[in-house]
């Protein structure tokens, strides 16, 4: 992008890269990835050494994470890439996530200096590509709510692909006395939203939301201990996840509510940060699971604050699991 905010074609980033790599034939350049094979959420070092030096005003690298990979010999821009990292452009380590999995077969991270992704046609420098541990069959977005019944518990989740989909459930300590559900799934398309930011597709709008599954528990003793498990039947989670039936009779009902949490801002890195209320907020919420009887959450106001962002709601789905999973 010039000055004056115009972004250069896809062509002109194509040959420009291709140029710059036939000029850098001879520097030395070294890029590493501590993994490639990454689970949902978690995090991987990557590592560059190039011994060019860089004309002034170009001392900063951008890493861009392309979710699905695509072709080593097409340059991505910025507008194709799902987040972007940054680090001195000579060389670094630098720890990025988490990463999510969108459910896309591999993610490539790609190096740039001044707009320009270097390519090479091995894909042997600059790129760093992975793959999630779960892959397609990645389950993900487990929440409870209740139904119009008391003695119920509906779990729904998301996943990639649907292949007889299941909840296996249990009260807890009673190993054997497993029971499972069939979930039914349907899903939605760009077409099926309300404004324009939220109809347009790409990393930066509307992504494909995979399959949602809902699948209903019960009938459920009252006030007791359950754990579940869940996924499809070739593929199903092998942790188990544990919550508290519903009161069928009480004169009182504890209910956490809090609201306009959001995510944590437009980049995954600033996740942590000190300025992010986001953890501050969950962790507060599960301290109140851990140490007393909590109902149900209600998250009031706005949610993910995601803008037509499909990323954002990822993200913020990927976020309220830990609680979400355990009280509706």
């Amino acid at each position: 992008m010039d000055r004056l905010g115009r972004k250069p074609s896809i062509a002109a980033v194509i040959l420009l890269g291709l140029s710059m790599v036939s000029r850098e034939a001879a520097a030395t350049t070294v890029f590493s990835m501590s993994t490639s094979l990454v689970p949902h959420g978690g995090y991987v070092n990557l590592t560059w050494k190039v011994t060019r030096t860089f004309s002034k005003g170009k001392s900063v690298a951008q890493i861009l994470l392309v979710c699905p990979t695509v072709s080593s010999k097409v340059a991505p821009t910025v507008s194709d890439a799902t987040d972007i990292f940054e680090g001195p452009a000579q060389g670094a380590t630098i720890t990025v996530g988490p990463l999510l999995n969108m459910r896309d077969v591999s993610c490539t991270f790609h190096y740039s200096v001044g707009g320009l992704v270097y390519l090479d046609q091995n894909a042997a420098k600059g790129q760093w590509t992975f793959q999630f541990e779960r892959g397609q069959r990645q389950a993900m977005q487990e929440h409870l709510s209740l139904t119009s019944k008391l003695t119920e518990m509906r779990l729904t989740w998301v996943s990639a692909l649907s292949h007889s989909p299941i909840v296996t459930y249990r009260p807890v300590g009673t190993q054997g006395n497993n029971k499972t559900v069939q979930a039914i799934f349907s899903t939605y398309t760009n077409n099926s939203m309300c404004g324009p930011e939220a109809t347009k597709t790409g990393p930066n709008n509307f992504i494909n939301p995979g399959y949602i599954h809902t699948a209903v528990m019960g009938p459920l003793a009252a006030a007791t201990d359950y754990e579940y498990s869940f996924g499809d039947a070739i593929s199903q989670t092998n942790n188990w996840t544990t919550f508290h039936s519903p009161l069928q009779s009480s004169s009182s009902v504890n209910v956490v509510v809090f609201g306009d949490m959001g995510t944590w801002g437009t980049s995954i890195i600033s996740d942590n940060g000190k300025d992010s209320p986001v953890p501050k907020v969950l962790k507060k919420v599960q301290d109140l699971i851990s140490s007393t009887r909590v109902d149900l959450i209600t998250h009031v106001g706005d949610l993910a604050y995601a803008d037509g962002m499909g990323k954002i709601w990822e993200r913020f789905f990927w976020r309220i699991e830990g609680v979400a999973n355990q009280v509706p």
